[in-house]
């Protein structure tokens, strides 16, 4: 039965391999899933400056043109272009308050999109460890059943598994098929 152990032996091993590479792929995928959040994190920020400055030039270049016209017409203290100033800066400061907030919600949700590839990275390494651990047990217990096997005399029936594990092989047939 020296086959036996070596066909064991190499499943075994083919087993942890495969395993272990379906692990690594999963973590690079999740890693580089994580990596694209984070730029895409940074791409919100960098678009919420550029559309602060745009927003704040814009406001800048209206102050600049209402007082000229003002000035132009001789209205340079006319309370109705002082109003007209005044809610321009407050609609201004109202939208980039609600850029910033934007930008905040979608940095936010872009580093909660990389924890969670991270975590899933980490979650399949802990997977697969599992399964390694499973698999080596699993087989240790076979061939200790192929071992005593060749040690005891059987009747020569063999009782279907039906899918059960070899636990449950052994709790209901007192031996693993």
């Amino acid at each position: 039965m020296s086959w036996a152990y070596a066909l064991l032996a190499i499943g075994t091993a083919l087993d942890i391999t495969g395993r272990q590479q379906a692990a690594d792929f999963e973590s690079i995928r999740q890693q580089n899933i994580a990596r694209q959040a984070k730029e895409n994190a940074e791409m919100a920020k960098l678009n919420a400056e550029r559309q602060s400055t745009a927003r704040s030039e814009a406001y800048t270049k209206f102050l600049r043109n209402s007082s000229a016209i003002a000035g132009f017409n001789r209205r340079g203290d006319d309370r109705s272009l002082r109003a007209i100033q005044k809610a321009g800066r407050e609609q201004t400061q109202e939208e980039l308050t609600a850029i910033r907030l934007q930008s905040l919600f979608a940095r936010g949700r872009y580093q909660s999109q990389a924890s969670f590839a991270l975590a899933e990275s980490q979650a399949a390494q802990d997977a697969v460890l599992m399964g390694q651990i499973s698999t080596l047990v699993e087989n240790g217990y076979r061939m200790a059943q192929v071992s005593s096997d060749n040690s005891s005399a059987t009747s020569g029936y063999t009782a279907p598994s039906y899918g059960m594990s070899p636990a449950q092989q052994l709790a209901r047939y007192g031996r693993v098929t």
